[in-house]
């Protein structure tokens, strides 16, 4: 339950599930005066369809636990970590396929002749242990949210993807 939402006072006394954490120093929370490191944890909130990324301080346990099933995917979804606009050079965020949990996207422009991707070799694994792609798209190419939904079905071959508030992907690599 969140007890002390200082960024999202909407979600209050409400209830989530955590599904990640990670360690961060205090320095990078641009608190140097803290001594020590914190954690920062990956928060689905199911009833609002919203993942948010929050410190532990703001957190209180209910001691109820959810099953792993409760957060695989059930349709093809895509989320991003920036806002988009008509032509990125790089983009970053994460997707979930059915039956599996969120993994890290990477689209980025390279010289390349046509999209490229490494599904068929063993996926990239970050060093928390979540897994993602990177796929590499031409210079010339316009990357925007179409281009990302279309070289997704390329690659999955899923047609029917949805653009979702997920999980930040900074958290999960």
């Amino acid at each position: 339950m969140i007890q002390e939402p200082h960024h999202h006072p909407e979600l209050l006394g409400k209830s989530g599930t955590i599904l990640w954490r990670d360690e961060i120093q205090a320095r990078l929370l641009q608190r140097p005066h803290l001594r020590g490191n914190w954690w920062m944890y990956l928060v689905s909130f199911a009833a609002d369809g919203a993942y948010r990324t929050l410190l532990e301080s703001t957190l209180q346990s209910e001691n109820a636990f959810d099953q792993e099933s409760a957060h695989l995917g059930t349709r093809p979804e895509f989320s991003f970590d920036i806002i988009m606009n008509d032509d990125m050079q790089y983009v970053e965020g994460t997707y979930r396929l059915p039956g599996r949990f969120w993994e890290v996207l990477v689209i980025k422009k390279e010289d390349v002749p046509a999209l490229q991707h490494r599904l068929n070799q063993p996926p990239v694994e970050w060093s928390s242990g979540i897994t993602g792609i990177v796929i590499d798209v031409p210079r010339a190419a316009k990357l925007n949210r179409e281009y990302v939904r279309a070289a997704l079905a390329i690659t999955f071959g899923y047609t029917d993807w949805v653009e979702v508030s997920g999980p930040d992907s900074m958290v999960l690599r």
